[in-house]
């Protein structure tokens, strides 16, 4: 008896331990079961690269901070402006892009993988917007460039508001998404506010 309950237990050990051997890492934006608030007050840099989400921006204030994977790499923060009867929405988002080996490959290379993410991406946030909001259709698309990364711009209107989404691939790691949305009557005010927020968030470190 106790001869065969030693090779039980030799048996249960190799099973289990067998079976880690094989376990795969989870992926790098693999997001987690829920999104969770990260508590800080400050300024907050986000791991693994430069980008920084200030706790306030001329008169925006930010208002949210939430991490959507278990590693805190995809990350959004929500802005609100002060004072502002229009109720202008914005929230930045940050995640990874497909991680591949690039160094020494070719720019132009590079460049082709990295507009195809850009494409990608873009398509799949369009119809998050699209089908996510009724009677949600595209007023203008057009690339877009800042501080020297090139990236997908389009404005969207729905239920009397619009909906400006701006993408962008950076470092090659990254993912920077904008979204503001505010009043269509507020348009001309929005993008006077909006412009100062975006010469302090990424993709500007």
């Amino acid at each position: 008896m106790n001869k065969l309950f030693k090779i039980s237990l030799l048996l249960l050990l190799i099973t289990l331990f067998g079976c880690q051997k094989y376990q795969t890492a989870l992926p790098e934006n693999q997001t987690s079961n829920r999104p969770v608030e990260i508590q800080t007050s400050e300024t907050y840099l986000h791991p693994e690269s430069t980008f920084r989400l200030p706790a306030t921006v001329e008169s925006f204030q930010r208002v949210s901070l939430t991490r959507f994977d278990k590693q805190g790499l995809n990350v959004g923060a929500g802005y609100k402006l002060q004072n502002d009867p229009c109720n202008l929405t914005v929230t930045i988002y940050l995640y990874p892009t497909p991680r591949m080996q690039l160094i020494g490959a070719d720019q132009d290379v590079i460049n082709s993988i990295e507009a195809s993410w850009l494409e990608q991406e873009y398509s799949t946030v369009k119809k998050q917007i699209l089908y996510g909001y009724s009677g949600a259709q595209v007023i203008t698309e057009q690339p877009t460039v800042d501080n020297g990364h090139t990236g997908h711009q389009g404005i969207f209107q729905f239920q009397n508001k619009k909906s400006v989404l701006k993408l962008y691939v950076v470092d090659h790691r990254w993912f920077v998404k904008h979204r503001y949305t505010y009043p269509s009557n507020c348009a001309n005010k929005a993008e006077v506010a909006l412009q100062t927020l975006e010469n302090n968030i990424p993709p500007r470190s």
